[in-house]
């Protein structure tokens, strides 16, 4: 996915993770509150986050592998899948 569309999704983003598939090194990545988003699911996966630049803005990012995503309990906030974007919704 373009960086400019990232930037434009996680602009408004309040209550969602959404996941970009990387099929170079086959991980699910996040970026800006989506990253943010998903420490709330489970602050465990701080420890897999850094920065990264989109289109010279500086996000936080997060890199889980498929395994890490259902140990980490990102599974159980799946709304929404295809192929490229998995879409997680915080809970209540």
């Amino acid at each position: 996915m373009e960086t400019t569309k990232i930037l434009e999704t996680e602009k408004g983003n309040k209550d969602a993770v959404h996941l970009y598939w990387n099929g170079t090194d086959e991980t699910w990545n996040a970026y800006g509150k989506s990253a943010e988003n998903a420490m709330r699911i489970n602050p465990e996966l701080r420890t897999l986050t850094d920065k990264a630049e989109l289109d010279g803005t500086q996000v936080t990012h997060l890199k889980v592998t498929t395994e890490q995503f259902e140990e980490y309990g990102l599974a159980d906030h799946c709304v929404a899948v295809d192929d490229k974007r998995l879409k997680l919704k915080l809970k209540n």
